[in-house]
């Protein structure tokens, strides 16, 4: 079962009891995710909405060099939160790690899949859970229904 909200502290608990973690894996947020993939979480008290990436990298690596500085990840995967995987980098940095993981856009401002993929994701249809399927490719249950309903993705029918 997904937990969706912070009751009790629980996302900020689960933070602080892995801030320490250093293994080679992904360490992936068990909670709540935004629309493109990336953890959040209500840290108790603020009233605002954190990414759990940048939550984990400022409480592992400390405050980010400037504002203009994003919580990168070296792995390419967006619920990944091991401080391990994470660091302070710019725009441009980040971009480019993008580009060599190979989790680059370069399908539109909310792309995150290749029409390969897509296609792919289509194929599994029946063959493996939709939380599996999107554990592999890095997205949400919501968008992997989407894609093998042929709601989104609809060039690829009859593929």
């Amino acid at each position: 079962m997904k937990k969706t909200r912070n009751a009790n502290g629980t996302a900020e608990r689960w933070i602080n009891e892995h801030i320490a973690h250093r293994g080679d894996e992904c360490l992936i947020w068990p909670f709540s995710c935004a629309t493109p993939g990336y953890g959040q979480f209500m840290p108790s008290g603020s009233g605002k909405v954190k990414m759990a990436h940048r939550f984990m990298c400022e409480a592992a690596w400390g405050p980010p060099p400037s504002e203009a500085h994003q919580a990168a990840h070296s792995c390419g995967n967006r619920r990944c939160v091991n401080p391990s995987h994470l660091s302070w980098k710019t725009r441009t940095e980040n971009q480019l790690d993008r580009e060599n993981h190979g989790t680059k856009n370069y399908w539109g401002w909310k792309g995150k899949l290749t029409p390969r993929q897509a296609i792919h994701i289509r194929s599994l249809k029946g063959i493996e859970t939709s939380v599996r399927t999107a554990a592999r490719y890095n997205t949400t249950e919501s968008n992997v229904r989407l894609i093998q309903s042929g709601k989104t993705w609809r060039a690829l029918k009859g593929v």
